[in-house]
């Protein structure tokens, strides 16, 4: 399965523009947000972006890969924030906040925050992290192609996206460093 859209950016910020387009009351994850508004938003991608036609049957599972994606990223800014954002009617804020305090969806955060915080107990180390920010390990490859002259080989991107400053040499935590010289 794709589950890339390239250049990510512009595809990322695209998605976020349409979801504010058109919000779900139900919505407070995409597993509650409507098949109609699903169709919407694909839609509405579609409409601002241009891809050849052989890939017409990748697009979609590679847009649903990385809508949920997004969407989830969006649900929880909004919900760290914690003020409705303009987009966001009141109708629609009301209700999130109502199931956003249930007691079933505090567990699940609960739990979620617990199983992310177990990664660093379980062997000592820190979650797994990259220096790479929001841009994919595809653009990272195509940054140090250029610099390198030739596409990288894994390691060497491996070693670029988990050294800081990218200068392939200070790790970022001792995980990453076992994992480099094994």
């Amino acid at each position: 399965m794709v589950r890339s859209l390239e250049p990510s950016g512009p595809s990322f910020r695209k998605i976020r523009k349409i979801f504010e387009e058109k919000i779900d009351k139900e919505g407070i994850n995409w597993k509650f947000v409507s098949g109609e508004t699903k169709d919407f938003y694909y839609e509405e991608f579609t409409k601002q972006c241009i891809w050849d036609e052989a890939l017409n049957a990748l697009m979609k599972p590679a847009w649903l890969f990385k809508a949920k994606s997004r969407y989830r990223d969006m649900m929880s800014d909004i919900k760290t924030e914690g003020k409705k954002p303009d987009f966001v009617s009141e109708d629609s804020w009301e209700n999130w906040k109502q199931k956003w305090n249930t007691l079933k969806v505090q567990k699940v955060c609960d739990q979620n925050s617990k199983n992310r915080k177990s990664k660093a107990i379980v062997d000592g180390s820190t979650p797994s992290t990259h220096t790479g920010g929001t841009a994919t390990y595809y653009e990272h490859g195509k940054r140090l192609a250029r610099k390198l002259g030739r596409p990288p080989t894994a390691p060497e991107l491996f070693v670029h996206t988990h050294t800081k400053n990218y200068n392939g040499k200070t790790f970022i935590n001792e995980k990453s460093k076992d994992v480099n010289s094994n």
